[in-house]
């Protein structure tokens, strides 16, 4: 009876043992998973720096794409507007990426990622036309536009969003500076919001991975 409880004891010591292996191996594979779960999301600052109207476009819709725009970046999580106060100078002329190394270290440690942002607004088109439904007119407008961003410091294309609205009102017989206001703006929010959700979209999708092809070496044939 002594030996039978010594074994079993001795059995109990291993099978403890090797569940304690098991959990320090299990936790130790899941370990970099928890961090990466844990780590902060990537986040872009779209820094407006171009704005670009059509001939015959007003010069108020200048100043309605801007705000929309800022409207627009201050919406979502993941944009900002402007390069953190504390991150380290940078030289847009310096070549490479080694040209200003604590600038792209310091947005690698923030998860950030700085562009410099063009709007380009390709079609502005006013209307105005009779309301067949009852007295008074239908002033209405339609706006495309295409935002392009490239990477700050080094200048390079990094992506683009296209975004387009149509927005009409039903108003009186006479046409108020607020009433084209009012339709100008909600076409700017609604092609600015189209276009900048377009450039996240492609910002937060990975390029897929291409598959080198091994080139075959010819056996040479023996003479």
């Amino acid at each position: 009876m002594r030996v039978c409880r010594n074994t079993t004891l001795a059995s109990l010591a291993l099978v403890l043992v090797l569940s304690g292996c098991l959990f320090t191996l299990a936790l130790q594979f899941a370990w970099p998973s928890v961090a990466r779960a844990e780590s902060p999301p990537q986040r872009y600052i779209f820094v407006l720096s171009r704005l670009d109207l059509p001939a015959g476009a007003p010069a108020e819709l200048d100043g309605i794409l801007r705000k929309e725009m800022t409207a627009a970046i201050a919406k979502s999580p993941l944009l900002e507007a402007a390069i953190p106060k504390d991150a380290p100078p940078y030289d847009e002329k310096a070549k490479g990426r080694y040209g200003n190394k604590p600038f792209h270290k310091y947005m690698a440690r923030h998860h950030l990622r700085a562009f410099k942002v063009t709007v380009q607004v390709t079609k502005y088109e006013p209307t105005l036309r009779a309301n067949e439904k009852k007295p008074g007119q239908v002033v209405g407008c339609s706006i495309a536009l295409r935002i392009f961003g490239e990477t700050i410091p080094d200048r390079v294309m990094a992506f683009s969003g296209e975004g387009s609205a149509t927005v009409i009102a039903e108003i009186g017989n006479k046409v108020r500076a607020k009433d084209r206001k009012w339709v100008d703006s909600d076409a700017a929010e609604l092609a600015i919001e189209k276009a900048v959700a377009m450039s996240l979209t492609k910002l937060e999708t990975k390029p897929a991975k291409t598959k080198k092809r091994r080139k075959k070496r010819r056996k040479k044939r023996p003479h």
